[in-house]
Formats: C-alpha cells, sequence, structure tokens
C-alpha cells in the first residue's frame, strides 16, 4: 500500500498572498510582485519537511467547466475594482510560481476544463481503487467531502486534520453525502452558488442528525418527516425545511447546487487537455530564479531550504 499526496496550489499560493508576506509587506522585484511566489515556495518546503512521506502532486485550477453551466460562478469575486485587481496581481505570479516549483522537482497538474478539487476527487478515487491511501492538502473545506477510510485532509494553514474516524465530529455530520447535501441546500456564497432553498447550514445539521441526506428526507412523507424531527430534538421541524419538502423549484434549485458542489456528480464532464510536469531538482536553475527575484533569505540559506525537496529527488527520482 503506498501513499498518495494532493497538495491544492492556488490555496497554497493564495495563503502565500494574504498571509505569508514578510512583515505584512508585499514583496517585488524589477517592478514585479513577488508575494505569492516566495510564500509559495516557502511553504511548499515547510509542508515537504513536516506532512508529507511520499511524492506530492501539486494540483493547479483550470477554467472550471462550471462556467459554462453558470457563467455567474464565482463573479462576486470580480465585484469590486479591488478585487479584480488583487485577483490579476496573484495571476501575474502564477507562471513563475509553477517555474519555481518545477525547478525544485516538485510534480505539477492541470486540466483545462476542472479545479483543482475536482483533480483531487478523480485521483483520490483513482489512488483507492488501487488500494492506495491518500492526504490532501489545502485550505478549501470543499475538499473534505473527498474524506473516507484512507483518505486524510489537512489546512496546510492551521495545522488542521480531518479523517473517517473524526469526520462526524469535525463536520458536524455523519456522511459525506450529508456534509455536501448541507453545502447545496445553504449554498456557498464563495463560488457565488446561492439556491435559495430556505434551508441554511444550522437547519440543514438539524435534519441530517434525524435523516440520511436531503434525498431521505425528500422520500419521507411531511407528516412522518415532522414527527420523527420532534422525536429526536423535542421541538417542532423549521418552517424552512417544511415549505422545502414541498417546493418542487426549490428542490431543483437545490439538485442544480448539488452538481456544482458534488466532486462526485455523475454529470461532470471528463478532464480535457491535462497539463503535467515532473522535473527534476535544478539547483543552478533555482539559484538563478531566486537570484533573478531576489529571493535573498533563499539563497543565503540555500542548502537548508533545498533539503526536503533533495530528500524528494533521493526517494522518488533516483
Amino acid at each position: 500500500m503506498a501513499l498518495r499526496t494532493y497538495i491544492d496550489g492556488n490555496s497554497v499560493g493564495h495563503a502565500a498572498q494574504h498571509g505569508h508576506s514578510k512583515g505584512g509587506k508585499k514583496l517585488s522585484a524589477g517592478g514585479h510582485e513577488t508575494t505569492a511566489i516566495f510564500g509559495t515556495l516557502t511553504s511548499m518546503q515547510k509542508i515537504l519537511r513536516t506532512r508529507t512521506s511520499s511524492q506530492p502532486i501539486v494540483l493547479w485550477d483550470g477554467r472550471s467547466w462550471r462556467y459554462e453551466r453558470f457563467p455567474d460562478y464565482k463573479g462576486n469575486r470580480t465585484a469590486t475594482a479591488e478585487l479584480v485587481a488583487e485577483r490579476e496581481r496573484y495571476k501575474a505570479q502564477r507562471k513563475e510560481m509553477f517555474l519555481g516549483l518545477h525547478l525544485l522537482g516538485v510534480s505539477q497538474l492541470v486540466a483545462g476544463n476542472m479545479e483543482a478539487d475536482d483533480m483531487a476527487a478523480i485521483l483520490t478515487r483513482h489512488s483507492l481503487a488501487k488500494g492506495n491511501m491518500v492526504t490532501l492538502i489545502t485550505g478549501d473545506k470543499d475538499w473534505i467531502q473527498l474524506v473516507e477510510k484512507g483518505v486524510a485532509w489537512i489546512d496546510h494553514k492551521i495545522d488542521r486534520k480531518v479523517t473517517c474516524t473524526d469526520f462526524h465530529e469535525a463536520t458536524g455530520f455523519k456522511t459525506q453525502r450529508a456534509f455536501i447535501d448541507c453545502k447545496a441546500l445553504a449554498g456557498d456564497t464563495g463560488d457565488n452558488v446561492k439556491p435559495n432553498t430556505g434551508v441554511g447550514e444550522d437547519t440543514a445539521k438539524a435534519l441530517f442528525a434525524v435523516f440520511d441526506d436531503a434525498e431521505h428526507f425528500l422520500r419521507t412523507p411531511i407528516d412522518e418527516a415532522m414527527a420523527r424531527y420532534r422525536e429526536h430534538h423535542g421541538k417542532k421541524l423549521y418552517h424552512g425545511a417544511v415549505k422545502f419538502h414541498a417546493d418542487q423549484e426549490a428542490q431543483a434549485r437545490f439538485r442544480w447546487a448539488q452538481e456544482m458542489m458534488d466532486l462526485g456528480h455523475p454529470t461532470i464532464p471528463a478532464p480535457t487537455n491535462i497539463r503535467s510536469t515532473r522535473a527534476k531538482l535544478d539547483r543552478t536553475a533555482f539559484e538563478a530564479f531566486c537570484a533573478r527575484h531576489a529571493f535573498m533569505s533563499l539563497l543565503n540559506g540555500m542548502d537548508r531550504f533545498l533539503s526536503p525537496f533533495i530528500t524528494l529527488e533521493e526517494e522518488f527520482h533516483s
């Protein structure tokens, strides 16, 4: 049995952009911002040093298939000039983030029509089918739905881990299905997915303490559902849930949101235009890269910085 590690490149990159700058200031060299580049490299070094004993693959976002079905997907992330400017500053650094990791010998992958979490789901299912274990490293809670026996989710930012043994304690849900259905009922403001079902997160958690998932609730006659809810919670079923049970349009919006959020949904298309890289550590080229970006702290401590990447090279690329 082998261990497979999949790392969310944009989660690491965005955390670097917003939280890993020196003294709270943006880094730059030659008139170009380098905050996310520097932070991604140092974060990856820490991840390899402390969190993984397998060859990792960094997954990047392509342009999601979701935009074809919902043009306003993530539209709120460009709602203001400030958000657009910050997004562009980050995007301008992605090519160099990719190059820096490439020179360090880190494997990377992107599919043209997929987000990183879509590819993480595909690769996780493939790895489990082969009898392997999987570690998912990301700050994106959407990836928690992939946790099952043999799969661990780790937030690289706050040192939090979720496995199948503590899934219920960590999420408040007994199953992956209930976790996904809660998101589909309540919506995801970060992705601009707003199904307006009338059932929020707190109501969904209370509902799924009684019913396995949303479909189980909808299959149960409303009088029986209300009686079971009262028996379990000692109070009436929330009005929003009762209304949702009878509202076909709200149910249709819920199932649309499921398509957007369920990483195992049968309507997700196959990945296209897959681009991957698997390189060997190139110290000379990486030192030149650091000099070009004025990463003096890396240059001055190069032996220590490269140590986990050298170990990765020796164990998996030799």
